[in-house]
């Protein structure tokens, strides 16, 4: 017998794709499957859509609070015990909801189960793989989602009951609602089995891709961390300190110099974040430096590198007096 899944599509003013989103899931013929699409009071013909397809879904609109606000709406209507939830203008692939049924067919006690997925452009054309954190066998989750956190958002689904249990998505977030409740899942033990499939298309445009948007998707991220964990990883800062240096950079500095400015950018950025632990604080401090490509890359600098690099283009002793004042600002309790 099918486990059968639960798959809510949040929605407003996506006219231009929610029909690809649906049909991406109807079409896999998967016979235990119910679709809610809960919108929020949409004015540019989604709706038309909607009843166009309503034989096959489940569908209300009106007013919410937002995104977060859509799906909690959404998962109080399933009827099933495996839920998802699949944003209008993304997509499933690849029969993603048989793969499903079979690992948990095969592993009874599973609890949240994450795939591989994609990028793709407006058309919908392949763009580039989704990162994804390594969550093999015997791996530590709760590190994993700390350090990094990546999982494609539509190729994970998750018990019902465990969702439940862990209070749900948070409604105040906006941004990261997904990451919030994946760490959740970690901190509360629960069981995480990977599908090695690309399962799910991430939609990305210019509307999804503004720097406004990413800064704001980091500072809610970091606020989450330091609820959940009591502090920022290493990764995350570095995303939030080339961000805010890039915004604010603009071109009024050469590359010349963008390795020691950048270096103060996360240097700065990781004492905002960490100030209220001390040996963390000091880790970053001391032992951790700036990427060459971006954080996503993970191409660390050590120190002696960038001392190497450092020396080209900066007075080293302007460089050390600057340190030595972030030093006499620290707690005197180093």
């Amino acid at each position: 017998m099918p486990v059968g899944i639960t798959v809510v599509i949040p929605s407003y003013n996506q006219g231009e794709f929610i029909a690809d989103a649906m049909r991406s899931v109807m079409v896999q013929d998967y016979p235990a499957v119910q679709i809610i699409v809960q919108d929020g009071g949409s004015t540019d013909g989604t709706l038309d859509v909607l009843r166009t397809h309503e034989k096959h879904i489940e569908w209300s609109s009106g007013p919410d609070e937002g995104q977060s606000d859509a799906i909690i709406k959404g998962f109080s209507k399933a009827k099933y015990d495996w839920v998802t939830w699949l944003n209008s203008d993304d997509v499933q692939s690849n029969n993603a909801l048989w793969k499903v049924d079979s690992t948990v067919s095969q592993q009874p006690d599973v609890d949240v189960i994450v795939g591989n997925g994609h990028y793709m452009d407006r058309e919908g054309k392949f763009l580039r793989p989704y990162p994804r954190i390594a969550l093999s066998q015997g791996s530590d989750v709760k590190y994993a989602m700390f350090e990094g956190g990546y999982l494609p958002q539509p190729s994970a689904y998750f018990r019902r009951a465990k969702y439940d249990a862990i209070g749900g998505i948070n409604k105040s977030l906006k941004f990261c609602m997904d990451y919030d409740l994946w760490c959740r899942f970690a901190l509360g033990g629960l069981k995480f089995v990977t599908i090695e499939d690309d399962i799910s298309g991430n939609r990305w445009y210019e509307e999804t891709k503004t720097s406004s948007q990413h800064l704001n998707l980091l500072t809610e991220v970091c606020a989450a961390q330091t609820r959940l964990f009591g502090r920022v990883s290493i990764y995350y800062a570095q995303n939030l300190s080339d961000t805010l240096f890039h915004l604010i950079r603009g071109d009024q500095f050469g590359t010349k110099h963008s390795l020691l400015y950048r270096t103060l950018f996360f240097k700065s950025v990781w004492i905002w974040l960490n100030l209220h632990d001390e040996d963390w604080l000091r880790t970053g401090l001391v032992n951790r430096n700036v990427t060459r490509s971006g954080a996503i890359h993970r191409d660390e600098i050590d120190n002696a590198a960038w001392i190497r690099e450092a020396k080209q283009v900066v007075d080293l002793t302007k460089i050390r007096r600057i340190l030595k004042r972030l030093y006499e600002l620290l707690p005197k309790s180093w």
